[in-house]
């Protein structure tokens, strides 16, 4: 093992220790909290978006009145579109994702125990055995793999501030596109070109998402909404076209035309959304970036 190798260790016990500290934190403050299952949701919107559309499965599966949820900022506002979640606590300091499986060794599947979304199998081990992420956490949460999903309630974003997009959006046929990812292997950005010269050659303007310091594309729009500005958005222009990533599991409750873009088989496998109305998934493989294009224009057509 190499230098970076033990660095990479190091670094992953110091997030264990760091995250350990976190949650005897997080135990000591909402020890008071009874006849309540308390989850700790540090992953990324994807993974929790999928996690809080199990919790009416959940309860009616482990006989659970009430369910609170700790989370971040963003996955907050996401977990308030559920119903069935009855407390919601923001907390900026959570443990690391890396911490997880450490830490749910030693706590038990209980009601008034507080504990951390996991993962029970790695990625590496959910392609291994064909199971899909969703199943990963449905067996976390000890549900069945035929539990269902509920939905969100839409009703609750309609009070959405939009006005920072108004003008974007009387601007005639409009495409939302998100070519960022941290969650797969990223497309190369000659097939974004290629499908923002399409696109522009049909008379559709395009919105580039991005965050952070991330970079739109040429002859795109960048902007930075929130999640829920977001699904607003995406409602409203009818057309999405992205990278899978979590983004994308929020969007498929938003009735729009959404492709879904992934770089191999293998992604699809793992990461795929589902049979899902109004989605399509496309798997790149190497193919010629025109090819795909096409093939998008054509679901957008139809």
């Amino acid at each position: 093992m190499g230098l970076f190798g033990y660095l990479e260790r190091a670094n992953n016990f110091r997030k264990m220790l760091w995250g350990g500290f976190l949650f005897i934190l997080l135990r000591h403050e909402y020890s008071n909290i009874r006849n309540s299952w308390v989850f700790v949701c540090n992953y990324h919107i994807g993974d929790n978006y999928v996690f809080f559309s199990l919790m009416d499965s959940f309860k009616k599966k482990h006989n659970a009145k009430n369910v609170t949820i700790l989370t971040d900022p963003v996955s907050a506002d996401i977990a308030r579109l559920f119903p069935s979640i009855d407390i919601i606590r923001v907390s900026k300091q959570l443990p690391d994702g890396i911490a997880n499986q450490f830490i749910t060794r030693f706590i038990r599947f209980r009601r008034d125990s507080i504990f951390v979304l996991d993962f029970p199998l790695s990625v590496e081990q959910m392609s291994q055995s064909r199971i899909h992420f969703a199943d990963g956490i449905k067996i976390g949460l000890r549900l069945p793999l035929t539990a269902e999903r509920s939905r969100p309630d839409l009703n609750r974003i309609s009070s959405i501030d939009m006005t920072p997009f108004g003008e974007l959006l009387g601007t005639g046929k409009t495409i939302l596109i998100s070519p960022h990812s941290y969650s797969i292997s990223m497309i190369q950005n000659d097939f974004w070109h290629k499908l923002v010269e399409v696109a522009k050659e049909k008379g559709f303007n395009i919105l580039c998402n991005v965050t952070g310091k991330e970079k739109s594309l040429p002859g795109t729009v960048a902007i930075s909404p929130t999640i829920l500005q977001a699904m607003s958005l995406t409602s409203a222009v009818g057309i999405f076209i992205g990278m899978r990533s979590g983004l994308c599991d929020v969007l498929t409750s938003v009735s729009a035309t959404k492709v879904i873009l992934y770089p191999d088989t293998n992604s699809r496998d793992i990461w795929s959304l589902g049979n899902i109305d109004h989605t399509h998934e496309l798997v790149l493989n190497n193919t010629e970036p025109i090819l795909v294009v096409e093939k998008i224009f054509h679901i957008i057509d139809q």
